[in-house]
């Protein structure tokens, strides 16, 4: 991996995967599929049997994560991989519990960038993942504030999480603070019990 502080996104992906290895048979969500470099991640980290649902609400993006997953050996009619034109805000309705999600905000690399996720729509989807959280996993959202709608967006993410019980929760930021021009930043919860 090299500097594992390079990326905030690569940092995040490090931090997921070092949680599911230690689940079997993990649940996770790639909450925001996009090209699918996540989606191919935490399949590669799972290993063995998991469970995955990769959630995109654009075409592209659910073409893109299924043809990165079929380059990286992965058969993506399995019954355990689930490629989902849908909002991450229906999570719920495809799972009940999950051990690791990953939430990568901001707009499709390379796409329409006048599509992205929404402040409101993101912080539910957040709030979900979290309450369906397994003892022990791991949700990592990583946020974009470089435009008005991720600089809300963000706040307001943060503003959810830093509420939430310290006796149930551990919540972590990650910035990195010698930087410029807007690098994304992650928090990650974990659920203690």
């Amino acid at each position: 991996m090299g500097n594992l502080l390079r990326s905030t996104t690569e940092t995040a992906m490090h931090i997921v995967a070092e949680y599911i290895k230690e689940v079997k048979c993990p649940v996770i969500i790639d909450a925001t599929c996009g090209r699918g470099n996540d989606t191919v991640a935490l399949a590669k980290a799972a290993a063995g049997e998991f469970v995955l649902f990769a959630f995109d609400i654009q075409a592209e993006a659910i073409e893109s994560t299924s043809k990165l997953l079929r380059e990286n050996g992965f058969d993506t009619s399995m019954k355990n991989l689930h490629i989902i034109r849908d909002s991450h805000l229906n999570v719920d309705k495809y799972t009940e519990s999950i051990d690791a999600a990953v939430f990568n905000l901001g707009y499709l690399p390379g796409g329409d960038k006048s599509v992205t996720t929404c402040g409101s729509i993101s912080v539910s989807a957040v709030m979900k993942a979290v309450d369906m959280l397994n003892p022990n996993g791991i949700v990592a959202v990583t946020m974009y504030d470089g435009h008005k709608e991720g600089r809300a967006e963000k706040e307001m993410i943060l503003e959810k999480l830093e509420c939430l019980d310290s006796r149930i929760y551990h919540v972590a930021y990650l910035k990195l603070v010698n930087q410029h021009r807007n690098p994304p930043e992650t928090v990650f919860v974990t659920r203690k019990v």
